[in-house]
């Protein structure tokens, strides 16, 4: 979460909001004496808190009809921060109507204008292409009075900023939340992973959203790449080209179509809020705002450190010492001492941990098959002739591929624990997964262990 984020050291306090909301009182949930929450799944609690939080902490009223979107102010408030990071020149944050935005569908809450408005006084052209969330923001604006700042247009579907940035009029940025999904399986969560089960990704509700709000052909990135294209007529005439993305993917992929447009400055942040995570990505054809790169990261965050906490077999460091090493040359992961003693600089080409988890997998669904393979059947899987008595009978595959990886991390001894730090690569997940799967090891040896200690115990009371 941003640094000035008001809600990063203060959590929202639901039953104080609901004081002063009653109708937010209903969708309290109690899980302790000390933990209120509500179901973000369900859009009137979410809209109920929405409407509490702007109302209480902002000062701002809205009306948000349930079937479209229902924004999250704790989120949002991490993109404007950015914002306004990247407009700063000296450290501290621009005000006044001197700064113009531009909020590409700006949707029936009209949240980003009316919270810059409220927090900065700045100006806003938002872009709107659908008729009743045109209504709503329009009515949200007049009600918290920002008339002279906030101007609502309306446009059509193919257009974005080409025909929105007119004349002479130059802009300080513009700033999206685009449509996340290309298609309705997109939109239902049944993106391609191992079980096809996963989840959609936490802190979006879209049962009751509006399908132009968060469907489009080819996705963020497509819609994302058209704003690159109007960014590449309209270049110097905004300052800061923008926009929130919903899926980490995305942001390799527009990187390298900015690259190719040969674009002079662009970064990218991430905004976290709780398990939700989005990211951000911005562009400039202002050679000028180079030295803002680096320092527009939300948050400032530091270097994260992934930690691993080692069970009792371990007893001594040169054992741990010996058992990372082995696990490290068993997964064909390259490895170095480090500066210090302590620590192993470790590159990964392969994603060997996957194809463990994969062999086990299989391994689990062979021994399943076999209990069911008739008694007279002794033959070994990989070389019995057994097809005629069970058709299902698959014996385990002796290679499995392994796909290619780009992963390079410290590990660091401790007493009790190991510590992880990523340094570059393909994905950050390729670490998480390489941890996890340590842990795993770590774990079966020490219940192995325990079952041997155990077994010695129960032999020595039998003499």
């Amino acid at each position: 979460m941003h640094a000035r984020n008001k809600y990063k050291k203060q959590k929202p306090d639901f039953l104080e909001l609901a004081r002063h909301r009653p109708s937010l009182q209903p969708h309290l949930i109690h899980k302790g004496p000390n933990y209120v929450t509500i179901n973000f799944q369900d859009p009137s609690a979410l809209r109920e808190l929405t409407c509490a939080l702007l109302e209480q902490d902002f000062d701002l009223k809205i009306e948000i009809p349930l079937d479209r979107l229902i924004p999250t102010i704790p989120l949002r408030l991490n993109y404007v921060h950015w914002i306004e990071d990247l407009l700063s020149d000296d450290g501290s944050v621009p005000s006044g109507c001197g700064i113009h935005g531009i909020d590409i569908g700006t949707g029936a809450s009209c949240v980003y204008p009316l919270l810059c408005t409220r927090l900065n006084g700045w100006m806003f052209t938002a872009t709107e292409i659908d008729p009743l969330s045109i209504e709503c923001a329009t009515k949200n604006v007049c009600i918290n009075k920002f008339d002279e700042n906030i101007t609502i247009v309306k446009v059509d579907g193919d257009a974005i900023l080409d025909g929105v940035v007119a004349g002479d009029t130059t802009y300080d940025f513009c700033m999206c939340n685009p449509p996340f999904f290309q298609d309705a399986v997109d939109r239902e969560g049944r993106a391609v992973n191992r079980t096809g089960l996963r989840p959609s990704p936490p802190g979006l509700s879209t049962s009751k959203m509006a399908d132009h709000e968060v469907v489009t052909e080819g996705g963020e990135v497509e819609f994302v790449g058209r704003i690159l294209m109007d960014s590449l007529k309209l270049r110097q005439k905004i300052r800061w080209y923008t926009s929130m993305l919903g899926k980490k993917s995305s942001i390799k992929e527009l990187l390298k179509q900015i690259k190719h447009h040969q674009v002079p400055v662009v970064t990218t942040t991430e905004f976290v809020q709780g398990r939700t995570h989005r990211w951000g990505i911005a562009w400039s054809f202002f050679e000028s705002e180079k030295h803002k790169v680096n320092k527009s990261n939300s948050g400032n965050k530091k270097e994260k450190v992934y930690t691993m906490h080692l069970p009792e077999v371990f007893t001594d460091r040169k054992q741990t010492k010996d058992w990372i090493t082995k696990q490290f040359t068993d997964l064909q992961v390259e490895w170095s001492v480090g500066d210090e003693q302590q620590s192993y600089v470790c590159k990964a080409v392969k994603r060997t941990w996957a194809n463990q988890r994969r062999k086990r997998r299989l391994a689990a669904e062979h021994e399943r098959s076999a209990s069911k393979r008739p008694k007279h059947c002794t033959a070994q899987p990989e070389f019995a002739d057994c097809s005629h008595e069970n058709d299902d009978i698959t014996a385990i595959p002796q290679e499995v591929s392994i796909e290619s990886c780009h992963l390079e991390f410290v590990c660091i001894l401790n007493k009790s624990d190991l510590q992880f730090k990523w340094l570059r690569g393909d994905d950050k997940d390729h670490l998480h997964q390489i941890i996890q799967y340590l842990k795993n090891q770590a774990h079966l040896l020490n219940r192995q262990t325990m079952n041997q200690a155990t077994h010695a115990h129960s032999q020595t009371t039998l003499k």
